[in-house]
């Protein structure tokens, strides 16, 4: 009711918007910006939130609590906060069956944190796809865009998908993924990384939380860097013996502009094909 009435274009919201099962958001082509932390939390089934623009300006935007089969689709999302994620799920929280696809995820310059973090200590986290989006960090960020990760001792997340993402400038990391299995990464396309300075991370990082245990089965297709240098020590890909096991590691199709230095860390026993890049160990 209140978008329906709203004739400025934006509309401001100063509590927390809880989704539920069943429910739909739909945006109405119009932004909604929201002064509660978090923005907007997610607790249901069968979810759909689409169409529109929507911004945090005090927190995070998406607090994921408990997912299924939830669909975000064609919004553009941002938040004004450097140390606030756009999306996030964490701890004991779960997500499953969800999917994101198009629009435009942008923080701040400057961020300290990821724009999308999954950080659970359970598998909690999985069969979930970002597909079709373009991710602006606005440069010099500190914080890898995407960040998957499971802390358990035991177990992990499992069979998530991110495909044909546009990164702006992932200049501290594209995806940076720790103790995930069967991971995809599909069409990773990185632009403008020369605007603010040097990559300053891996671009992206397959290994182990801290606590975690090594990734597995993780493939790798269609990477593109067409800009940017590589601080030393970085690269391009870097999976490391410490970090997956010997099993189903997949890279295919790497590329990028003549000049743009792609270099990549692979285990010698990885599975791969058009690989152009220079390897270091």
């Amino acid at each position: 009711m209140l978008l329906d009435s709203d004739t400025t274009g934006t509309v401001t919201v100063d509590e927390t918007i809880v989704i539920g099962d069943l429910n739909v958001l739909d945006l109405r082509g119009k932004t909604v910006k929201v002064t509660a932390d978090p923005a907007i939390s997610i607790q249901g089934r069968w979810w759909t939130i689409r169409g529109g623009k929507v911004q945090a300006t005090a927190g995070v935007l998406f607090e994921c609590v408990n997912s299924s089969s939830g669909l975000l689709a064609n919004v553009f999302a941002s938040g004004l906060m450097r140390g606030k994620e756009l999306f996030r799920c964490i701890g004991g929280n779960g997500c499953y069956d969800t999917t994101v696809i198009g629009g435009e995820w942008a923080k701040p310059a400057d961020m300290l944190t990821p724009i999308i973090r999954i950080e659970v200590n359970g598998p909690t986290y999985n069969r979930n796809t970002w597909q079709g989006l373009r991710i602006q960090t606005n440069g010099r960020p500190q914080a890898p865009a995407i960040k998957l990760a499971c802390t358990h001792s035991a177990n992990w997340i499992y069979s998530n998908v991110i495909r044909d993402i546009n990164f702006e400038i992932p200049n501290a990391g594209a995806v940076h993924l720790e103790s995930c299995f069967q991971t995809v990464l599909d069409g990773i396309h990185v632009f403008d990384a020369d605007l603010f300075g040097p990559i300053t991370d891996d671009v992206v990082k397959v290994g182990k939380s801290v606590s975690g245990l090594k990734s597995k089965s993780t493939t790798i297709r269609n990477y593109t860097r067409l800009s940017g240098s590589l601080n030393e020590g970085k690269a391009d890909l870097n999976i490391g013996d410490t970090g997956h096991y010997n099993s189903n590691l997949i890279v295919e199709m790497v590329d990028g502009i003549d000049g743009a230095g792609l270099k990549v860390r692979l285990p010698e026993w990885t599975t791969q094909r058009c690989v152009r890049a220079q390897y270091v160990w």
